[in-house]
């Protein structure tokens, strides 16, 4: 499976690691900028027309319905995202019957939902489960003449019929490869006598069934094979009224029509982006007036065909520009002109731009050689301008010039990569780290393509997605736990695990399929929250600091967005894919993090002003606009002596900071320290007869003779010890005088001269 498919399945949960967050500003970053200017539709799945020629569209990564007249103009749409009625979690079929109304299969919410022609709610049924009338992801409907709604239940591995009000009627099917049972069903559809076809997705099925009405198995079509007639990939189904039965296949890029008993008629399209291409098509329509419209999904827009296939025109496709089709994925900015790069996965090529969205040079052609690319995801741009890419479908990593001249390439380490889909490079420009997706590991490289051992593989990772490297070396990666939960990882620079953060979920810190992952001069990171349209900001401990974006197309909304890159200004550019554009955003007042931390073995507490907060122990992230004074004053237990860290300035108990970056202010607490005086008989030998856990005040140890014993004095802070006479031991060799020792003094018999320990203060 591509890994753009793969990426985009990949929902689960985790338990969420959480810092403490004592004031918390919003993210002060406001839209700046887009390109290109003008988008669709996003992901486009199902689609269906209507008596009248119209055409609808379930807009799958937008969560809407679009409407759309037969010459290709824009009427209305409906839904947003969510579970509420008229609410969609990525809806991918939809069909109309005869009185014109409008079924749509609400796959994440795993329902049916019935509109008016107007996009007004009527009634829904269904919910998750295996029962009759219940749904595991439904990804098809499709309406006969006598009022009957069939449902492909998709998770469950069959069909269920229904009538139009959404009452149960009968089901039929199982998973499995034999006649009547189903893999992976992806399409259906009804012809004028009621018999109903399905298009099977799985390569060991890769056919089209056809059943009457109540599910009788009648015939099937079937193939491997790329040659015209075979299938490869069957995704979708559709009649014409005359019973024509048209097929898109996502794997072979095509459209294919057959006769009602599967007899080959005609073939067209191919893969790539232009006129008449396909990338992944998952939906098909055909008209009254021998048009077929077809859901172009992975170019982000539909194609009308008349005359089987020829003349086509296209609808839901971004304004010509640099390039066509443009479908942003994975963005770098950096280099010795800071410019903006895009891994552009659809058209395979990198696409560079200066920060106002000028569009500079392009590179990059369709195919497996050198400064060729399948399905670029992910890329990353070093101090003097090389450029790394993640050739996912190639599965390698090349390298390129500033100019976008081609250096190297390389494709193993521990092994092969599979579906690479993120890459990082460290602020040395000397180790390359990458995403090897489909190995659910991190490989590290030296800037050459020389394989780096010392990361260790620490098992933590399912289909890592995006990777990045903050200034003192700690790498982090979005995607998914070994358990299957979304969050972002952090591991040293030779790969020990440290920490992780998130949950499945739309709450500050969770995530929906988290993608890209970036880190600013300041140090925060930012993290492409793709099934939530969003940014989220953390520090690097995982922190939650900002969140900003909802589902859309409008300025500041997002639609599956891919990637996250920063400049050294603060300004924040977002490949947001599902819309066609790179969004960039600015900080109009910056904010940074004070983290202070408590510690020692003394007790006290610290009043921080502002927020007129008193904090008793561990450490807090505390958030500031830029230039805000903070003072701390601290309230020291009376057995405890303070020191700081970290002060612009201090005055005893008080220290003094003014916010104009990011800060580490530590306020020590130690107990004071006790004084062990030696006194003894300079003729007797003696060893201590405990162990002595120290501080302990006014106390008097006393001491018997055990020749050759030996003992342990635990210190647990640094003590003085007054020495009188002589006196010999391990890392004390006859010394007089004041020592300080910290740890466990070790004192072996015949080495003290004493009759007794006085522990003083």
């Amino acid at each position: 499976m591509n890994v753009r498919k793969m990426l985009m399945c990949l929902f689960t949960f985790c338990l969420f690691f959480s810092m403490s967050r004592v004031a918390l500003a919003v993210d002060p970053y406001q839209f700046d900028l887009q390109w290109p200017q003008s988008w669709s539709v996003s992901s486009p799945g199902g689609v269906a027309t209507d008596s009248s020629g119209n055409l609808y569209v379930a807009d799958t990564d937008n969560n809407q319905i679009v409407k759309i007249s037969r010459g290709g103009t824009f009427l209305f749409k409906w839904g947003s995202a969510g579970s509420g009625n008229g609410q969609f979690s990525a809806p991918i079929g939809v069909a109309v019957d005869n009185g014109g109304n409008v079924y749509v299969a609400d796959r994440g919410n795993n329902r049916i939902q019935k509109f008016d022609s107007n996009g007004t709610f009527l009634t829904k049924w269904g919910s998750s489960g295996t029962g009759n009338g219940f749904f595991s992801s439904p990804r098809g409907v499709a309406a006969d003449g006598m009022g009957n709604v069939y449902v492909l239940d998709t998770g469950n591995s069959r069909i269920q019929k229904f009538q139009a009000d959404g009452t149960y009627v009968t089901q039929w099917g199982s998973s499995g490869s034999s006649d009547g049972q189903l893999k992976l069903p992806w399409g259906v559809a009804v012809d004028t006598s009621g018999n109903v076809y399905v298009a099977e997705l799985s390569s060991s099925n890769n056919r089209i069934q056809k059943f009457n009405s109540s599910g009788v198995f009648l015939t099937k079509w079937d193939s491997s094979n790329s040659a015209v007639g075979k299938l490869n990939g069957p995704s979708a189904v559709s009649l014409d009224n005359v019973n024509n039965v048209y097929v898109t296949e996502a794997f072979g890029n095509r459209v294919q029509k057959f006769s009602s008993d599967g007899i080959f008629i005609a073939a067209w399209g191919s893969a790539g982006g232009g006129d008449g291409q396909f990338s992944f098509p998952q939906g098909v329509a055909a008209d009254g007036m021998g048009n077929v419209y077809v859901a172009d999904t992975l170019n982000n827009r539909i194609q009308k065909f008349s005359n089987i296939g020829t003349s086509p025109s296209v609808l839901g496709l971004p304004d010509s520009g640099t390039p066509a089709n443009f479908t942003p994925w994975g963005v770098a900015v950096g280099g010795t002109d800071n410019y903006v790069y895009v891994a552009d996965t659809i058209n395979n090529s990198i696409v560079e731009y200066a920060q106002d969205g000028t569009f500079v040079k392009k590179w990059g052609t369709t195919g497996p050689g050198n400064s060729q690319f399948n399905s670029p995801t992910g890329l990353a741009v070093d101090g003097t301008g090389n450029i790394y890419v993640a050739d996912s479908g190639n599965n390698r990593i090349q390298k390129f010039t500033a100019a976008g001249t081609y250096v190297t390439q390389w494709n193993s380490g521990l092994g092969t990569l599979s579906n690479p889909s993120g890459v990082a490079i460290d602020s040395t420009g000397n180790n390359v780290y990458v995403s090897d997706t489909g190995n659910n590991r991190i490989q590290k490289f030296t800037a050459a393509g020389t394989f780096d051992p010392q990361w260790a593989d620490s098992g933590t990772l399912l289909a890592p997605i995006g990777v990045a490297v903050d200034s003192t070396g700690h790498v982090y990666v979005a995607g998914f736990s070994k358990s299957g939960v979304p969050c972002v990882q952090k591991f040293q620079a030779n790969g020990t695990y440290v920490t992780q953060w998130g949950a499945h979920g739309s709450g500050d810190g969770q995530f929906n399929n988290p993608q890209g992952v970036s880190l600013d001069h300041d140090g925060y990171v930012y993290v492409v929250d793709s099934g939530n349209s969003r940014i989220q900001k953390f520090t690097t401990d995982g922190a939650f600091l900002a969140a900003w974006g909802t589902q859309g197309s409008s300025a500041g909304q997002f639609s599956s967005p891919r990637g996250v890159a920063t400049d050294l200004t603060g300004n924040v550019y977002v490949a947001d894919t599902g819309n066609n554009r790179i969004q960039k955003f600015y900080p109009t007042t910056p904010t940074y993090l004070l983290k202070f931390t408590i510690t020692g073995n003394g007790s006290g507490s610290v009043l921080v002003n502002p927020p007129e907060t008193i904090i008793t122990g561990g450490t807090q992230n505390l958030i500031y606009n830029s230039v805000t004074a903070v003072t701390l004053t601290a309230a020291p237990a009376a057995n405890s002596l303070l020191s700081w860290t970290g002060c612009d300035s201090s005055s005893g108990n008080t220290c003094n900071i003014t916010i104009n970056s990011s800060k580490d202010v530590t306020a020590t607490f130690n107990l004071v320290p006790a004084r062990v005086k030696i006194e003894g008989d300079p003729t007797s030998y003696y060893a201590i007869g405990a162990a002595l856990d120290v501080p302990i005040q006014n106390s008097t140890i006393r001491v018997q003779a055990t020749p050759d014993f030996v003992e342990n004095i635990i210190m647990t802070n640094p003590m003085t010890i007054l020495l009188k006479g002589g006196y010999s031991d391990q890392g004390f060799t006859s010394q007089t005088g004041d020592s300080t020792i910290s740890g466990s003094l070790k004192i072996r018999a015949g080495t003290v001269k004493a009759d007794h320990l006085k522990i003083k203060p």
